[in-house]
Protein backbone atom coordinates (compact mmCIF):
# COMPACT_ATOMS: atom_id res chain seq x y z
CA UNK A 1 0.00 0.00 0.00
CA UNK A 2 3.05 2.55 0.62
CA UNK A 3 2.83 3.70 -3.41
CA UNK A 4 -0.76 4.91 -2.62
CA UNK A 5 0.59 7.45 0.09
CA UNK A 6 3.75 8.06 -1.96
CA UNK A 7 5.75 7.27 0.99
CA UNK A 8 6.46 5.21 4.12
CA UNK A 9 6.22 8.40 6.14
CA UNK A 10 2.81 9.54 4.94
CA UNK A 11 1.68 5.82 5.43
CA UNK A 12 2.64 5.60 9.20
CA UNK A 13 1.04 9.03 9.36
CA UNK A 14 -2.16 8.27 8.03
CA UNK A 15 -2.36 5.20 10.62
CA UNK A 16 -0.95 6.91 13.40
CA UNK A 17 -4.38 9.64 13.63
CA UNK A 18 -6.38 6.20 14.41
CA UNK A 19 -6.85 5.34 18.16
CA UNK A 20 -7.50 1.43 17.06
CA UNK A 21 -6.60 -0.60 14.01
CA UNK A 22 -7.95 -4.04 12.77
CA UNK A 23 -6.98 -6.12 9.96
CA UNK A 24 -8.70 -8.37 7.83
CA UNK A 25 -6.23 -11.14 8.21
CA UNK A 26 -3.55 -12.50 10.79
CA UNK A 27 -0.98 -12.20 8.37
CA UNK A 28 -1.90 -8.40 7.25
CA UNK A 29 -1.75 -7.70 10.85
CA UNK A 30 1.82 -9.63 11.24
CA UNK A 31 3.30 -7.93 8.06
CA UNK A 32 2.82 -4.37 8.99
CA UNK A 33 3.69 -4.79 12.66
CA UNK A 34 7.12 -6.42 11.61
CA UNK A 35 7.58 -4.11 8.50
CA UNK A 36 6.07 -1.14 9.94
CA UNK A 37 5.70 -1.21 13.72
CA UNK A 38 1.88 -0.56 13.29
CA UNK A 39 0.20 -2.92 15.67
CA UNK A 40 -3.39 -4.05 15.56
CA UNK A 41 -6.56 -3.84 18.06
CA UNK A 42 -8.08 -7.33 16.64
CA UNK A 43 -9.09 -8.97 13.10
CA UNK A 44 -11.88 -8.38 11.60
CA UNK A 45 -12.50 -10.70 8.40
CA UNK A 46 -14.25 -9.82 5.22
CA UNK A 47 -17.12 -11.79 4.80
CA UNK A 48 -19.83 -13.41 2.22
CA UNK A 49 -23.69 -12.99 1.41
CA UNK A 50 -24.50 -17.06 0.73
CA UNK A 51 -27.87 -15.94 -0.88
CA UNK A 52 -26.26 -14.74 -4.27
CA UNK A 53 -24.59 -18.06 -4.72
CA UNK A 54 -26.16 -21.07 -5.49
CA UNK A 55 -24.37 -24.09 -3.79
CA UNK A 56 -23.62 -27.20 -5.75
CA UNK A 57 -21.04 -29.89 -4.98
CA UNK A 58 -18.55 -30.96 -8.05
CA UNK A 59 -18.30 -34.11 -9.40
CA UNK A 60 -15.63 -33.93 -12.33
CA UNK A 61 -12.98 -31.83 -13.22
CA UNK A 62 -13.71 -30.10 -16.57
CA UNK A 63 -13.88 -26.01 -16.07
CA UNK A 64 -12.07 -24.16 -14.30
CA UNK A 65 -12.27 -20.03 -13.87
CA UNK A 66 -9.56 -17.04 -13.33
CA UNK A 67 -11.99 -13.92 -11.62
CA UNK A 68 -9.92 -10.60 -11.48
CA UNK A 69 -11.04 -6.64 -12.75
CA UNK A 70 -7.54 -6.43 -13.30
CA UNK A 71 -5.78 -9.72 -14.61
CA UNK A 72 -2.48 -8.34 -15.25
CA UNK A 73 -2.37 -8.47 -11.37
CA UNK A 74 -4.13 -11.55 -10.58
CA UNK A 75 -1.57 -14.23 -12.40
CA UNK A 76 -2.53 -13.87 -16.02
CA UNK A 77 0.76 -15.23 -17.48
CA UNK A 78 0.70 -18.00 -15.10
CA UNK A 79 -2.91 -18.65 -15.86
CA UNK A 80 -2.24 -18.59 -19.82
CA UNK A 81 0.62 -21.40 -19.15
CA UNK A 82 -2.20 -24.09 -17.25
CA UNK A 83 -4.50 -23.31 -19.80
CA UNK A 84 -2.22 -24.71 -22.08
CA UNK A 85 -0.27 -27.34 -19.78
CA UNK A 86 -4.11 -28.91 -19.52
CA UNK A 87 -5.58 -28.35 -23.07
CA UNK A 88 -8.95 -30.56 -22.77
CA UNK A 89 -10.07 -28.36 -19.26
CA UNK A 90 -11.67 -25.62 -20.38
CA UNK A 91 -10.10 -22.11 -19.08
CA UNK A 92 -12.70 -19.62 -18.39
CA UNK A 93 -11.76 -15.85 -17.47
CA UNK A 94 -14.13 -13.26 -16.22
CA UNK A 95 -12.64 -9.56 -15.84
CA UNK A 96 -10.70 -7.41 -17.89
CA UNK A 97 -7.06 -7.10 -18.69
CA UNK A 98 -7.57 -2.89 -17.71
CA UNK A 99 -5.03 -1.98 -20.44
CA UNK A 100 -2.53 -3.79 -19.34
CA UNK A 101 -3.40 -7.08 -21.23
CA UNK A 102 -6.05 -8.06 -23.90
CA UNK A 103 -7.18 -11.48 -22.91
CA UNK A 104 -9.13 -12.17 -26.09
CA UNK A 105 -6.33 -11.18 -27.89
CA UNK A 106 -3.52 -12.98 -25.76
CA UNK A 107 -5.54 -16.53 -25.85
CA UNK A 108 -6.43 -16.60 -29.43
CA UNK A 109 -3.98 -19.58 -29.96
CA UNK A 110 -5.94 -21.50 -27.28
CA UNK A 111 -9.26 -23.70 -27.94
CA UNK A 112 -9.70 -24.04 -24.60
CA UNK A 113 -9.91 -20.77 -22.98
CA UNK A 114 -13.26 -18.26 -23.17
CA UNK A 115 -13.18 -15.19 -22.03
CA UNK A 116 -16.60 -13.61 -20.45
CA UNK A 117 -15.61 -9.88 -19.45
CA UNK A 118 -17.34 -8.21 -16.69
CA UNK A 119 -20.42 -10.28 -15.29
CA UNK A 120 -23.21 -9.47 -12.81
CA UNK A 121 -23.59 -11.06 -9.77
CA UNK A 122 -26.11 -12.97 -11.61
CA UNK A 123 -24.14 -13.85 -14.62
CA UNK A 124 -21.16 -14.62 -12.18
CA UNK A 125 -23.19 -17.50 -10.41
CA UNK A 126 -24.34 -18.86 -13.88
CA UNK A 127 -20.88 -19.25 -14.62
CA UNK A 128 -19.97 -20.56 -10.66
CA UNK A 129 -22.25 -23.44 -11.65
CA UNK A 130 -20.33 -24.56 -14.60
CA UNK A 131 -17.23 -24.37 -13.65
CA UNK A 132 -15.14 -27.01 -10.45
CA UNK A 133 -12.05 -24.83 -9.79
CA UNK A 134 -11.20 -21.48 -9.14
CA UNK A 135 -7.62 -20.64 -9.98
CA UNK A 136 -5.75 -17.24 -8.64
CA UNK A 137 -2.32 -17.30 -8.94
CA UNK A 138 -1.61 -13.34 -7.67
CA UNK A 139 1.03 -13.36 -4.91
CA UNK A 140 0.00 -9.92 -3.94
CA UNK A 141 -3.59 -10.24 -2.34
CA UNK A 142 -5.46 -9.35 1.27
CA UNK A 143 -8.09 -11.78 1.75
CA UNK A 144 -9.43 -12.49 -1.19
CA UNK A 145 -13.35 -12.15 -0.83
CA UNK A 146 -13.47 -14.18 -4.65
CA UNK A 147 -12.42 -17.32 -2.83
CA UNK A 148 -15.31 -16.86 -0.76
CA UNK A 149 -17.80 -16.11 -3.35
CA UNK A 150 -16.68 -19.11 -5.11
CA UNK A 151 -16.79 -20.90 -1.95
CA UNK A 152 -20.04 -20.37 -1.19
CA UNK A 153 -21.15 -22.06 -4.57
CA UNK A 154 -19.51 -25.03 -3.92
CA UNK A 155 -16.04 -24.05 -6.00
CA UNK A 156 -12.91 -24.78 -3.87
CA UNK A 157 -9.98 -22.19 -4.97
CA UNK A 158 -6.14 -23.28 -5.79
CA UNK A 159 -4.10 -20.25 -4.42
CA UNK A 160 -0.52 -18.98 -3.78
CA UNK A 161 0.88 -18.68 0.13
CA UNK A 162 2.53 -15.45 -0.64
CA UNK A 163 -0.53 -14.15 1.49
CA UNK A 164 -1.26 -16.12 4.64
CA UNK A 165 -3.61 -18.01 3.00
CA UNK A 166 -2.92 -21.14 5.07
CA UNK A 167 -4.49 -19.16 8.18
CA UNK A 168 -7.92 -19.44 7.04
CA UNK A 169 -7.85 -21.87 4.04
CA UNK A 170 -10.39 -24.67 4.25
CA UNK A 171 -11.86 -27.25 1.58
CA UNK A 172 -9.29 -25.22 -1.25
CA UNK A 173 -5.66 -25.56 -2.32
CA UNK A 174 -2.49 -23.49 -1.10
CA UNK A 175 0.99 -24.02 -2.78
CA UNK A 176 4.26 -22.05 -2.65
CA UNK A 177 4.79 -22.97 -6.07
CA UNK A 178 3.68 -22.56 -9.83
CA UNK A 179 4.47 -26.26 -10.69
CA UNK A 180 2.50 -27.26 -7.75
CA UNK A 181 -0.48 -25.88 -9.24
CA UNK A 182 -0.50 -28.05 -12.37
CA UNK A 183 0.49 -31.31 -9.68
CA UNK A 184 -3.38 -29.98 -8.07
CA UNK A 185 -5.10 -29.80 -11.30
CA UNK A 186 -3.41 -32.90 -12.20
CA UNK A 187 -4.80 -34.79 -8.58
CA UNK A 188 -8.32 -33.34 -9.39
CA UNK A 189 -8.61 -35.18 -12.99
CA UNK A 190 -7.36 -38.35 -11.58
CA UNK A 191 -9.00 -38.30 -8.64
CA UNK A 192 -12.59 -37.00 -8.56
CA UNK A 193 -13.29 -38.13 -5.04
CA UNK A 194 -10.78 -35.51 -3.82
CA UNK A 195 -12.36 -33.01 -5.88
CA UNK A 196 -15.75 -33.82 -3.94
CA UNK A 197 -14.41 -33.77 -0.70
CA UNK A 198 -13.09 -29.74 -1.25
CA UNK A 199 -16.12 -28.38 -2.82
CA UNK A 200 -17.98 -30.22 0.26
CA UNK A 201 -15.44 -28.17 2.38
CA UNK A 202 -15.24 -25.25 0.75
CA UNK A 203 -18.97 -24.72 1.56
CA UNK A 204 -18.26 -24.94 5.09
CA UNK A 205 -15.97 -22.81 4.47
CA UNK A 206 -18.05 -19.77 3.10
CA UNK A 207 -20.67 -20.45 5.89
CA UNK A 208 -17.65 -20.01 8.43
CA UNK A 209 -17.44 -16.65 6.87
CA UNK A 210 -21.11 -15.51 6.07
CA UNK A 211 -21.94 -12.09 6.80
CA UNK A 212 -24.72 -13.29 9.05
CA UNK A 213 -22.17 -14.87 11.07
CA UNK A 214 -18.70 -12.32 10.63
CA UNK A 215 -21.09 -9.30 11.37
CA UNK A 216 -21.27 -10.49 15.14
CA UNK A 217 -17.47 -9.67 15.33
CA UNK A 218 -17.95 -6.12 13.42
CA UNK A 219 -20.88 -5.42 15.88
CA UNK A 220 -19.34 -6.37 18.97
CA UNK A 221 -16.09 -4.02 18.01
CA UNK A 222 -18.86 -0.93 16.63
CA UNK A 223 -20.27 -1.42 19.95
CA UNK A 224 -16.90 -1.08 21.96
CA UNK A 225 -16.15 2.28 20.17
CA UNK A 226 -19.41 3.78 20.71
CA UNK A 227 -19.26 6.74 23.28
Amino acid sequence: QLHNFGNKKAYLNHYNGFSKLFAISKFIAYKNTELHGINFNGILPLGVDLSFFERNIKEELRSIVLIGNNLHYKGWSEYLQLAKAFPTITFNVVGNGMGLVNPKEESKHLNNMVCHGQLTHHELNEILKSVELHVLPSRNEGFPKVVLECAAAGVPSLIFSDYGANDWMEGGFVVDKNEEMNDIISLLLQNPDRLREASSQSIKLAEKFAWKNVIKSWEEVLSSLSP
